[in-house]
């Protein structure tokens, strides 16, 4: 019960990304100079990881944002 409590709290502390994932949506939706942040623990409420980004976008302004993926979904883009 212990080892279960304890790996609990690290993976809820340190929470998921999925940074290849993320990479492949936002150059796939023509997002450039992508630099992947970590873990946003604010976003996306309903799903499993959670990468946060700073990229271009394709109108060329800079924008900050969250990659948010789960398991049995496709990933979407979150601002």
């Amino acid at each position: 019960m212990k080892k279960l409590f304890l790996v609990l709290t690290v993976l809820l502390g340190v929470g998921c990304t999925s940074e290849d994932r993320s990479l492949e949506v936002l150059q796939n939706e023509g997002y450039t100079e992508i630099v992947l942040t970590g873990y946003d623990y604010w976003s996306c409420d309903e799903y499993t990881f959670r990468t946060g980004f700073e990229a271009i976008n394709p109108r060329g302004r800079h924008v900050q944002g969250t990659v948010c993926c789960s398991f049995l979904t496709d990933c979407s883009i979150h601002w």
